[in-house]
């Protein structure tokens, strides 16, 4: 997941809110391939939404561990790197996602 996905963020939520609003409407129930259609994309945006929410999570709590780095508790500034490599690798399972 790279920055310029993250910056199209508001946009897919917008998106996603249309459809959530779309299949709130009786009507749309009487049309069953367009209710296949948004409901398919409703589906793949809701799970682009969860992923790209855990990216932000993640960099945030990398961003709040490096702070703990220069700690002069040597034990926690070890539970923080540790807690950052747990939190890069994730992250990059995540930008292939």
């Amino acid at each position: 997941m790279s920055k310029e996905i993250l910056d199209r963020l508001p946009g897919i939520v917008e998106r996603f809110r249309e459809l959530s609003s779309q299949l709130e409407q009786p009507e749309i129930y009487r049309n069953p391939r367009e209710l296949a259609r948004i409901s398919r994309e409703h589906s793949r945006l809701k799970r682009v939404i969860e992923l790209m929410d855990e990216y932000r999570s993640l960099l945030d709590r990398v961003e709040k561990d490096e702070s703990l780095l220069t700690s002069e508790d040597t034990e926690l500034a070890r539970l923080a790197r540790e807690e950052i490599e747990k939190a890069e690798k994730r992250l990059e399972f995540l930008e292939q996602e």
